[in-house]
Formats: C-alpha cells, structure tokens, sequence
C-alpha cells in the first residue's frame, strides 16, 4: 500500500469512528419492540444478501468499506435462521432466500468437502468450525427438502470430512482455521453440533458418534469454577475470551447433548451458563464483551453476538424443561440491551437500519468496532425466535 493510500484508508476510519460515536447517540432516542426488531433484523440481512454479487450473505457492512464479500461460515447458519423464521412466520422471499444461500454453499463446497476459509482472498484453506457451521444450515434445509439430492450428497460429504479431522483424536485437529492456533478449542463444539444435526436428518450413526465424542470432550475444557479455560479464538485469547466464543462453547454443549440424548452434556452448558449469571446485570442485561478468567469481571462494552447467545442457551434450556426461575426474564434483559443499540428505517440509512454492530458501546479494543457483521444479526433473531415461542415477544 502507498503513501497515499495509507492516508486515504485512515482518513476512512478516522470518519468511521466518529460515525460510529453519533450512532450510539442516536440509538438512544429510539423505542424499538422486541417484535419491530425480530422483523426489521431479518429484513437487514437480506440487504446484506443483496449486497454482494452471489447468493452468499455478505460478511458485513462497515463504515468505512460498505459491505464486504459474501461469507460462507455465517451464511450457513444464517440458512438455519431463516428456515425457521420461515416455520413461524412464513414468507415466499424468506425460503427462496433460504433456498439460494442452500444451493451457494453446495457451489463453493471444496472437493474435499470442506468449507472455506479466507474467502474471497487468494489462500482459500478448507476449514472445519466453517464446515460444521454450514451443516447447522443444511440440516435444517434437509429436514424440509429431504429430496434434495445435491444438498444431500454435499452434507454427507462435509461431514465424512469432519470425522476425517479427527483423526485418532476426540476432537478436530485437522481443519484448523488460520485464526486460531489448533482444534482442541472449546468453542469448536459447535462443530459438533452441526454434526449432530447431520446425523439425526439423516439418520446416520457415523455423524451421530463423532458429534458426541467430540462435544464430550471440549465439555471437559472446563475448571472447578465452572471457567471455559481453552475457549478464546486462540490460547492467548483464551485468557480474556469474547463472549462470543464463550457462547459458541455453552450452545454447542447443551444442542449436541440435546439431539445426542446425552443429559450430562447438556448439564455441563447450563452449569457454566449458571455460572456466568455472576457478570450479567439482571435489569439492564448487560454482560461485558470479554470476561476474565473464573467469571470475575470483564470489558466495559458489550459483544452483541454474545449477548443474544446466551439467551438463546437460557431460552432452549426453557424449552427443555430445563429453566431455573428467572431464565426466561434474563433472556428478555440480555435481549432487550441488543436492541436499544438498532436504528430504525426511520433513522434513513438502510444499510445501517436493524443491523447488530459487533460490540456497544465505540471502543476501539472492542469487538468488530466499526461493523456490523452478519452473524450478531442472525444470533439475535434467533434468540427473538425463541422469545417468540415463548409468549414474551
């Protein structure tokens, strides 16, 4: 990069934070519902599907970049959210939508069976956290397209791929992302869970094992304090983790136990989820964005993602039977503070409007400071989905 360019690109982010600044200013003169937010959020996320030239959903939107390229890992999952928006709310769009984001995974599937990394660079690696988070989409698509060959034959692809990275061990040591330093990361039981999926939709034992052993394992990653020690994108990380992996790792114990049958997994997610109450604040629902180690304390700002994982965790342990009194009332507090950081249609800007930026308040060390990334927009529609099925939207 040259001279010139390096002035251009910080003069960019230069605005980008004193935008971003005005931003949490002006979200606080609105009043949003929990319900205007379930719709208005999904709404974004076809915008950020339009957004690029694919049927991918685009990373992001930044405000000093616009939107980014499409991004196969969290359009995974993103299929998942929308199929079953579309079970409680219907919508022509949504499902061709979800039926596009489908059919644009099966197209950039490597021919090992993987998922990429690093899209849309030069160094394309096959990546199994990515691969695993597609499968929680194509489950879902299957579950409702069973005589979709292509997909079909794709998922049981990736999936045999995923036991490959196993190897001789209980966890994914093969796969690795170029973000983190090896496999045997807590928050990699979300693989698991896209395994798990795969092999109830298809009713195959091979998936079904693999997802057990693995999320047994990464469950034993857990101290006497109920602290996710190896949980941080990277072992460094893992000594002031975002709550966003925090999350990963809850919700990948308690859905794989869920689907596998294995009470003891599910146990060990609402043990820690109860042990993190400590940092969350009752009546604002606020939960710092990174917390240190044995639940004491953390960030000042929030991770918006993380937040809406962990009450997604108290509203499925709901579902369960499973719910301690207060669950469902800390899910709506958690929720709530996501929402009073949007900007409504009203605000004028649509590639702004009902997006989830990636931490709250602007902190320059803080998660996705100047974005708005895909995945806290689909995380907080699934926790809103919940609510929504539990009479509190």
């Amino acid at each position: 990069m040259g001279f010139f360019d390096t002035i251009a690109t910080t003069a960019r982010k230069t605005r980008a934070v004193i935008e971003m600044k005005r931003l949490d200013a002006a979200a606080r003169r609105y009043r949003l519902t929990l319900m205007e937010s379930l719709h208005g959020t999904l709404q974004w996320v076809m915008r950020a599907q339009d957004g690029t030239p694919d049927d991918g959903v685009s990373y992001g939107y930044t405000l000093h970049s616009g939107w980014s390229v499409s991004y196969p890992e969290t359009t995974g999952y993103i299929l998942q959210t929308f199929l079953k928006y579309y079970e409680l709310f219907g919508g022509e769009e949504v499902l061709s939508r979800a039926r596009r984001m489908a059919q644009w995974e099966v197209h950039i599937q490597m021919a090992n069976g993987a998922t990429p990394g690093n899209f849309g660079s030069q160094r394309v690696v096959p990546v199994a956290f990515n691969t695993g988070q597609v499968l929680l989409g194509w489950a879902e698509y299957l579950r409702r397209f069973p005589e979709d060959a292509k997909v079909r034959d794709a998922a049981a692809k990736a999936g045999r791929w995923l036991i490959e990275c196993m190897g001789s061990k209980p966890w994914f040591e093969g796969g690795v992302s170029p973000h983190a330093e090896h496999g045997n990361l807590s928050h990699n039981s979300m693989v698991s869970w896209g395994l798990a999926e795969l092999g109830d939709v298809l009713g195959d034992e091979r998936f079904s094992r693999a997802a057990r052993t693995s999320a047994v394992h990464y469950a034993t990653l857990v101290d006497q304090r109920q602290w996710l020690y190896q949980c941080g994108f990277s072992s460094a990380d893992s000594a002031f983790p975002l709550t966003h992996t925090l999350g990963y790792a809850m919700q990948g114990f308690i859905e794989t136990g869920r689907i596998t049958r294995d009470d003891a997994l599910v146990a060990r997610g609402q043990a820690v989820l109860d042990a993190a109450r400590q940092v969350i604040d009752p009546v604002t629902g606020f939960l710092p964005g990174r917390v240190h180690p044995g639940w004491s304390g953390g960030a000042r700002w929030t991770c918006l993602t993380g937040s809406a994982q962990f009450a997604s965790c108290f509203l499925r342990l709901v579902q369960m039977g499973r719910a301690k009194a207060d669950y469902v009332d800390l899910a709506v507090n958690l929720v709530g503070h996501v929402v009073r950081t949007q900007l409504p249609d009203a605000y004028g800007r649509p590639e702004l409007a009902w997006g989830v930026r990636g931490s709250y308040p602007f902190s320059a060390s803080g998660y996705e400071p100047l974005a708005q990334p895909n995945w806290a927009a689909k995380f907080l529609i699934d926790a809103e989905l919940f609510l929504h099925v539990a009479g509190r939207l």
